[in-house]
């Protein structure tokens, strides 16, 4: 193989790799951009996903690199934790039981927080 053939398919290996792992992040931000334009007021993936880490230590870790902290995608890639807070698996919910094919953001607007029970 030549050296421009073997550029090539490097470049297109590579493409595909990212092209891949973008798609299960694209729907997060998908969903934050839905959430966002219908008056949600969300600030990040956190919003849903839930983290070991407390946001404050994510967003620093995102700054100090020189992500945008509501740019998950950044560090996480397309490999985002899967683990879902109340509203994460409240908007799961609502995708099975309207039947659709993808989470919309916007639904987060009929969401209602369960508050903490006082001990």
């Amino acid at each position: 193989m030549t050296q421009a053939g073997c550029r090539m398919g490097l470049l297109v290996a590579t493409a595909g790799l990212i092209l891949g792992t973008a798609v299960a992040s694209q729907a997060t931000v998908r969903a934050f951009r839905q959430s966002r334009t219908a008056g949600v007021k969300v600030e990040g993936c956190l919003d849903c996903h839930a983290s070991p880490h407390a946001r404050e230590v994510m967003e620093k870790k995102a700054r100090d690199v020189g992500f945008l902290p509501t740019n998950c995608q950044g560090c996480h890639g397309g490999k985002l934790p899967a683990k879902l807070n109340a509203a994460g698996e409240w908007l799961v919910e609502q995708k099975k039981l309207r039947g659709a094919k993808v989470v919309d953001g916007a639904w987060l607007t009929d969401y209602v927080p369960v508050k903490a029970k006082k001990k």
